[in-house]
């Protein structure tokens, strides 16, 4: 997105605020439900609901920001190619899912909540056309039957396709008995039994004698050989060999291991002595053009005492997102209880590294590198994290980890994020 798009003006504020919309709703269905989408580009779907308990309350206020917000979208197409590539082909993913499997801009409230009511009620999806029916199908005048999931239109498969056309087929009985050429041959009458053919059961039979007794002389070789020769050496056991661990020096840079290894020195926080330049002097957070991708996105830039260059050892900047109305339990270690969502911008002591990190239950994954959603930017002594999926009613906090020591910026003493995100800078 250039800059003209990101200026100030009513129609663009209030695209950002459908798509942010848009995307918290999605997020919270995810949390909610667990995998009942695909993967919408730069959206990976949620692999298993969170195990926090959901009210219905709560699914029927995601599933109105969802709708809202992609209703907006799929009425503003110009809007929507405002927003620039990736977010714009979300959108487009996340429409064509709906119309695709509902025959509708959004996901309908029946799917998530059975009988329950949208409030927008979406009007009724227009028929499919009927699939290309044989030559017995257009005697009968017979057509698949269509298929409903959850109370959405779905597209059938080639296979059920296929069985409902045999089964009507079954249903509309035997086919009429056909005239005998003119052969000299005599015509079977409605009361005579037709003939037994005995010629392809006697196949049969001569076949399976046949492999029985071939199946008798091999094993009767095969025990034969067995005692002429006797038993044959016995292989000793494959000794077990354990698995090597790398030191800390040889693990590949950027990899799951070297991204977390300065968080798994933070055993409480804070604890020993950060670097000076490494020191965290103030945050801000808002929306704006991330260098990564050409286009505005949600964004946190974290102020360091000093900068960061080729002679600066490896450490990891770790923004903690508690997403709105989402709560975190203590545990430990303490980097394990700061949100539900963090942002890792890892330095390898020559590049950046970004790495998203999610809770689902007492469970955290790990996604490092460019699959991960999490664009990195240096300028001077500020460091930046890219990030499509913060929203209005997020609260964050700023940890740092290097050279096993640990520090917080904006959080309690528990690391429960402090700062709203989107206001203004603080101190």
């Amino acid at each position: 997105m250039d800059s003209s798009v990101t200026g100030s003006g009513p129609g663009k504020d209030e695209t950002h605020r459908q798509f942010l919309q848009f995307l918290r709703g999605l997020r919270e269905l995810d949390a909610a439900v667990g995998p009942w989408r695909p993967d919408y580009g730069r959206l990976p779907a949620a692999a298993m609901p969170d195990s926090t308990p959901t009210t219905e309350a709560a699914v029927i206020a995601a599933h109105r920001r969802y709708t809202e917000g992609l209703r907006f979208l799929a009425d503003h197409p110009e809007a929507t190619q405002a927003l620039g590539g990736p977010a714009a082909d979300d959108v487009a993913a996340a429409l064509a899912d709906a119309h695709i499997r509902f025959g509708a801009p959004a996901v309908p409230l029946e799917w998530f909540i059975p009988g329950g009511v949208s409030p927008v009620a979406a009007p009724p999806p227009p028929p499919p056309p009927p699939p290309p029916l044989g030559a017995a199908g257009r005697e009968a005048g017979t057509a698949a039957p269509e298929m409903r999931v959850s109370g959405g239109r779905i597209a059938q498969s080639p296979w059920e396709m296929e069985r409902a056309a045999g089964r009507g087929m079954a249903e509309r009985g035997p086919a009429a008995r056909r005239e005998a050429p003119a052969s000299g041959r005599r015509d079977l009458t409605e009361g005579e039994p037709a003939p037994r053919g005995f010629g392809r059961g006697f196949a049969i039979g001569m076949s399976l004698a046949a492999l029985a007794i071939m199946a008798i002389l091999v094993a009767a070789f095969i025990l034969g050989a067995h005692a002429f020769l006797g038993q044959g050496p016995t292989a000793a056991p494959a000794a077990s060999v354990p698995p090597a661990t790398l030191p800390a020096s040889d693990v590949p840079t950027g990899s799951p291991a070297a991204v977390l290894a300065p968080l798994a020195a933070c055993t409480a926080i804070p604890t020993g002595k950060i670097p000076s330049a490494l020191a965290l002097s103030s945050t801000t957070s808002g929306i704006g053009t991330d260098p990564a991708v050409g286009y505005s996105n949600p964004f946190v830039a974290i102020h360091l005492a000093g900068t960061v260059g080729s002679g600066t050892p490896a450490f990891s900047l770790i923004t903690v997102v508690l997403p709105y109305e989402a709560t975190a339990p203590a545990t430990s270690p303490p980097i394990d209880g700061a949100g539900t969502v963090q942002l890792i911008a890892y330095w390898s002591g020559d590049a950046w590294v970004g790495a998203f990190r999610s809770r689902s239950g007492s469970t955290w994954t790990l996604s490092v590198g460019p699959a991960s959603g999490v664009d990195v930017f240096q300028a001077g002594a500020v460091v930046t994290l890219y990030w499509q999926g913060l929203v209005e009613g997020d609260r964050y906090g700023v940890v740092v980890a290097a050279s096993g020591a640990c520090a917080a910026l904006g959080t309690s003493a528990a690391l429960a994020p402090q700062l709203s995100y989107g206001a203004q800078a603080t101190p």
